[in-house]
């Protein structure tokens, strides 16, 4: 996409989040909280507009049981960190591990309802990436529980890219067929790799690296079945990327459309595969032969 084009999307993008954001002045917003790295800088943007704008934010975490000791110390020192100086704020973790789910996208796999870990184990030992239709699936029906108990119908996340409106038009906002309502911040903030990466630097923001691998910084899933499928090799040809995970290419090639991984980033990720670091990759197999 062109530069120009790119530019153009992130002002109207920002645009949108500031016009929402006012749109809650004197009322409340829910930010869904992961624990990565584009999640904590989109934190940290958020709570500053907020203050300044009198918007009380309430900020959460799901606890899937995968996301590793890093990442849940993460979580806790970001939120305390980001949140410290905003009396208007809450944060809440709900731990969901021991939750069953049944849904048509997980019957295709199970015939039977299964915790969140249970479906998560058996992703990986089936070589599967669970990322996309069946965690969005979980994650979706437990997000509008949230939205309940808050009493709100819109969900602010970390989302990077724009999505495509009925209109054809870029925009932070996605209505999912579920009914569930999101407004991407990310977008919403215009994100780089390089402005996270330097955000967390520049703010001294305690976030550690977990290194998990699989191009997602707060779960240990993805990166784990990376090194399965690849047998723990890092650098492997496109055209095997594209045989066994073409998710990988949807994803980076997408984040390039938009800017989010500069040209010489995207040809590093492509040729060198994001597996998990040995600690990680153990801690998960540690908490599968605990379930």
């Amino acid at each position: 996409m062109e530069q120009k084009k790119i530019h153009k999307i992130r002002d109207d993008c920002r645009l949108e989040m500031n016009e929402e954001l006012k749109r809650n002045i004197e009322g409340r917003i829910l930010f869904a909280y992961s624990g990565g790295a584009d999640s904590t800088a989109c934190l940290f943007f958020l709570e500053k507009e907020c203050r300044l704008l009198g918007v009380g934010l309430d900020v959460f975490t799901i606890d899937t049981g995968c996301k590793g000791h890093i990442t849940m110390q993460n979580i806790l020192n970001c939120t305390k960190k980001i949140l410290s100086c905003n009396s208007n704020s809450t944060f809440k973790i709900y731990d969901y591990k021991e939750r069953k789910f049944y849904n048509d996208i997980i019957s295709e796999t199970f015939d039977a309802p299964r915790s969140m870990m249970e479906i998560y184990k058996q992703c990986y030992e089936d070589r599967v990436i669970p990322c996309g239709r069946l965690c969005n699936s979980i994650m979706d029906s437990l997000y509008m529980e949230i939205l309940q108990e808050f009493n709100t119908s819109k969900l602010f996340t970390g989302g990077d890219s724009p999505k495509v409106n009925s209109q054809g038009k870029y925009t932070i906002f996605w209505k999912k067929q579920n009914g569930l309502y999101v407004v991407r911040v990310g977008a919403g903030f215009g994100i780089t790799k390089k402005m996270v990466n330097n955000t967390i630097i520049e703010n001294n923001i305690p976030w550690i690296n977990p290194k998990c691998g699989g191009y997602d910084t707060d779960c240990l899933i993805p990166g784990a079945v990376f090194s399965s499928i690849f047998n723990g090799r890092e650098s492997v040809s496109y055209s095997e990327l594209q045989e066994k995970a073409p998710i990988i290419i949807e994803y980076l090639n997408e984040r390039e459309e938009f800017g989010i991984y500069a040209p010489d980033e995207i040809q590093y990720c492509f040729k060198n595969l994001d597996i998990s670091s040995s600690e990680s990759f153990k801690e998960l197999m540690d908490i599968f032969n605990n379930i």
